[in-house]
């Protein structure tokens, strides 16, 4: 992912069911997947650096991940994620992105 705040360049689009969890589980819907990150909408704000898991509905495990940035979206919030490097490839594979 970019800076605090920028969605990194070279992403697609990425429209799966995701659940985070982080003090309890949340639903949310992917925005973008690329640069060893991705975007998610949620009910939910989270700070900057906030540790998390995420999953995918129908992918690889649930990864860790850390919130580089959040910003307010109509009554969700849009939540650009760090996918640790670890599984970052799992990912990106069933997205069809290059790892």
């Amino acid at each position: 992912m970019a800076d605090e705040g920028k969605p990194a360049k070279n992403r697609v689009p990425f429209t799966k069911a995701v659940q985070v969890s982080a003090g309890g589980s949340f639903a949310g819907t992917g925005i973008d997947i690329g640069g060893g990150g991705i975007g998610v909408l949620l009910p939910k704000e989270f700070k900057t650096g906030d540790a998390l898991t995420v999953a995918v509905d129908g992918g690889p495990p649930a990864a860790p991940g850390t919130v580089r940035w959040c910003r307010a979206e109509g009554g969700s919030w849009k939540v650009g994620i760090q996918i640790g490097a670890e599984h970052w490839a799992a990912l990106a594979q069933f997205a069809g992105v290059p790892a």
